[in-house]
């Protein structure tokens, strides 16, 4: 356990390898449409997987070798604890899980709206309920333009079947 004791990278980097597994598992799953063009659906999840994969490997790489992923620093003392900036990054990467956990539970509209009305806060928006419903016509505004104009299906959630 001690060898593990300054290697908290490998965590993030065991997420990302978790995440980017399952991003190219559970791409094969995508349907695919007849009459489709040549860059279909499943294009863009395998480079996310596939990138995801990637830095995972590159993190733990990183870390083995040197004991910690991060640049040396010329004789600073790495702060004790994280600043209001590392909170901020955490936050977005809670609401961005959030957002995923949503998708197919809820559809994208109320996923998304989630997801843009907690990035806005954590980045300093104080104004809650306008926030939100700017959060909701981006959200609207972003399935309409996926699903009607680029033909993309989302999950609709509650709101109907398949489109």
């Amino acid at each position: 356990m001690r060898w593990f004791r300054n290697r908290g990278e490998l965590g993030v980097a065991g997420l990302l390898l978790a995440a980017g597994i399952y991003v190219l598992l559970d791409t094969p799953t995508i349907r695919i449409t007849p009459g489709q063009l040549a860059i279909g659906p499943r294009f863009f999840p395998y480079m996310v997987g596939a990138f995801l994969t990637l830095v995972a490997a590159g993190l733990i790489v990183g870390v083995v070798r040197s004991g910690s992923a991060r640049p040396d620093t010329d004789g600073e003392a790495p702060a004790e604890r994280p600043g209001p900036a590392a909170v901020r990054v955490a936050g977005i990467v809670a609401v961005a899980v959030v957002h995923a956990l949503l998708l197919n539970l809820t559809g994208y509209v109320i996923a998304a709206t989630v997801l843009f009305w907690g990035a806005a806060t954590l980045l300093g928006a104080r104004r809650p309920v306008r926030d939100g419903i700017i959060a909701l016509a981006v959200a609207s505004a972003t399935y309409a333009l996926f699903v009607w104009v680029l033909q993309v299906p989302l999950p609709n959630g509650p709101f109907g079947g398949d489109v």
